[in-house]
């Protein structure tokens, strides 16, 4: 039996910081990519909190930079997973609009 205030307990103890457990794991591809993305989303042991990992993020042609969400902690999983995807669709949208040919050369390792 999984006793969670137990395992609050166990892991709030002082010297333990950022304490957390999957709650939901998430694969998805881009079209013309074969790569499989891969979303990790963790809950605080205390609920109070959703954080979320990621195997890789878009940087697709003329983006200078890989698209990484602008949050670090999350109000609830459709919220992570809203705002990862939206920072896959929108530079993987906007190269493919200007003719480019989607690879999987785009996709930069995370974590």
């Amino acid at each position: 039996m999984n006793d969670a205030s137990g395992v609050a307990r166990i892991l709030g103890q002082e010297s333990i910081v950022g304490a957390r457990k999957l709650v939901a794991e998430y694969c998805f591809r881009l079209e013309g990519i074969l790569t499989n993305i891969r979303v990790w989303i963790y809950e605080g042991v205390n609920g109070d909190w959703v954080e979320a990992d990621q195997n890789y993020y878009l940087q697709a042609p003329g983006m200078k930079e890989p698209a990484v969400p602008e949050n670090a902690r999350y109000g609830s999983v459709d919220e992570a997973l809203r705002e990862i995807v939206a920072c896959f669709l929108e530079g993987y949208e906007q190269a493919v609009q200007q003719g480019y040919e989607p690879d999987s050369d785009w996709l930069m390792p995370g974590y």
